[in-house]
């Protein structure tokens, strides 16, 4: 399914004085197609930065994927890429090459009213982390790297504290206490993309 044509008659203009002016015009195409799409990774802007930048325009880059990008065999990989560019949010890339049609189970408006930009993955957490307690740290990084192949996330270990090398923990279990993150790499292999800027960019999950 090729939604590119729709996609260009609903986004007239490439750039967006503010976030919610951008997800007014994400809605109206939701609403159109019947497709629906979630924010996939994001990089907002912090204290550091002007009220501008944080109130309005609140993300420095933010990609948006098709909700099928969560399915375990042959996910979609339609894709909408934005970037803060001085004042405004523009798409600087977008695949609209879908590989289903839209459910036929729901009518467009169903799935517009479904439909939400951020991404709660934690129905499939509870799926996958059946329970919380694991006999060895390999095992903890099996089901983590599960989740992962499932949700398409990264988690990385931002904080931990090991045991001591004279531990009996030490050999299985590794660490006494750790923190994973996750963390994101904006890059796609799809070559049905158009891109509207060539430099590529590495996004951090908040």
């Amino acid at each position: 399914m090729d939604s590119t044509e729709q996609f260009f008659k609903t986004f007239v203009s490439m750039s967006f004085h503010s976030y919610d002016e951008l997800k007014q015009r994400v809605s109206e195409f939701e609403r159109l197609t019947g497709l629906c799409y979630k924010m996939r990774r994001s990089n907002k802007f912090d204290r550091r930065y002007s009220a501008h930048e944080r109130e309005l325009l609140q993300y420095k880059a933010l990609t948006f994927a098709c909700k099928n990008y969560l399915r375990r065999e042959n996910p979609c990989k339609s894709i909408l890429d934005v970037r803060a560019v001085g004042d405004l949010l523009t798409v600087t890339r977008i695949c609209m090459i879908h590989n289903h049609e839209v459910e036929e189970k729901n009518t467009i408006e169903d799935s517009y009213h479904e439909c939400s930009s951020e991404t709660d993955t934690t129905h499939i957490f509870s799926q996958i982390f059946t329970s919380l307690k694991f006999q060895s740290f390999e095992e903890l990084q099996a089901r983590l790297k599960e989740f992962q192949d499932v949700t398409g996330a990264l988690y990385v270990i931002r904080n931990s504290n090991r045991f001591p090398e004279n531990s009996p923990y030490r050999l299985n279990l590794k660490y006494r206490t750790l923190r994973y993150a996750c963390y994101h790499f904006g890059k796609y292999e799809s070559g049905a993309s158009i891109r509207l800027n060539q430099k590529t960019s590495k996004l951090e999950c908040t």
